[in-house]
């Protein structure tokens, strides 16, 4: 049976794997890959429940890292309003009201979009592939952090945003690198091959193309993968800098490499291997996620 490409609409589409009982396929036009039977709302909607992972009030390493480009990035958000599709439990939108921002967000979850709410931030409980609850050409920015690849019809939700945001505004996203390392080496084993939950699969080809396609150009994008996020999680446990004093979640990697570091030569030898390293994965994005700054531009 011909498959028909869920994002460009073509035929030329082959089969490259299973996962899950999950047939994976490829467009050999835009380079998406994606399930071809996802399964029904009800089982997606079920997984989505109170305990799920992103529905924690604790911020994971790897969101950090992404809100940390963000404001190197952007550096002034005082005023704007930023827009958050997927908001979870609104710890991205924290960020923007510390940062003197104004916050809004789109949330499906009855319980995260209560528990967003509480904190006085404007939310609507809905999904992201219906019509947006916002005017149009209301924000400055909108962000999708790890969401595009959760969605049954990325289309509908990049044509929503288009619409809320103003002239010359900017998506900012981000989602797992189908073309990164890990996913590389460990094949459909890879975290990133996550089902039911991840739908859509993107590299930074497939995702320039579904951006183009619905009216945003990328002016500028990053990889992020492991060796980033390890260093953050040595630093920030205060293995760089002798400090442990708690048992981290990485005890015995810790215990090991805080003996080796305590030598200054082989720390610093390490510390900028490991930059190197993530300087090189970048350039030719082979990360394991990858991090978008789009303007729309009709």
């Amino acid at each position: 049976m011909l498959e028909i490409c869920k994002i460009c609409g073509s035929s030329k589409t082959e089969f490259i794997g299973f996962k899950n009982n999950s047939r994976l396929i490829r467009c050999k036009q835009c380079g998406v890959i994606y399930v071809e039977s996802p399964p029904s709302w009800d089982i997606i909607e079920s997984r989505y429940n109170n305990d799920y992972h992103c529905y924690s009030e604790a911020v994971s390493l790897p969101k950090e890292i992404i809100y940390d480009y963000f404001l190197k990035e952007i550096k002034r958000i005082k005023g704007l309003k930023i827009l958050d599709v997927g908001c979870g439990m609104g710890e991205f939108l924290e960020l923007v009201v510390d940062n003197e921002g104004k916050p809004y967000g789109i949330e499906f979850s009855d319980y995260a979009s209560d528990f967003v709410a509480k904190k006085g931030i404007k939310v609507c409980n809905q999904n992201a592939e219906g019509k947006f609850c916002y005017d149009s050409k209301l924000f400055d920015i909108v962000t999708m952090w790890d969401v595009i690849e959760h969605l049954y019809n990325p289309g509908k939700a990049l044509s929503e945003i288009n619409r809320v945001l103003k002239k010359d505004g900017f998506l900012i996203l981000s989602t797992p690198n189908f073309s990164g390392l890990t996913r590389l080496l460990f094949g459909f084993n890879a975290y990133q091959i996550s089902l039911p939950e991840h739908l859509f699969y993107f590299n930074l080809d497939s995702i320039k193309n579904i951006l183009n396609k619905h009216g945003f150009r990328i002016i500028k994008a990053k990889s992020i993968h492991l060796f980033l996020t390890n260093f953050f999680s040595f630093k920030k446990n205060g293995i760089l800098h002798n400090e442990v004093e708690s048992k981290p979640k990485n005890f015995l990697l810790s215990k090991y490499l805080k003996l080796i570091i305590q030598n200054k030569i082989i720390k610093y030898f390490f510390v900028y291997s490991i930059k190197l390293i993530d300087l090189f994965l970048d350039f030719f994005k082979r990360g394991d996620l990858i991090l978008i700054y789009a303007r729309k531009v009709r």
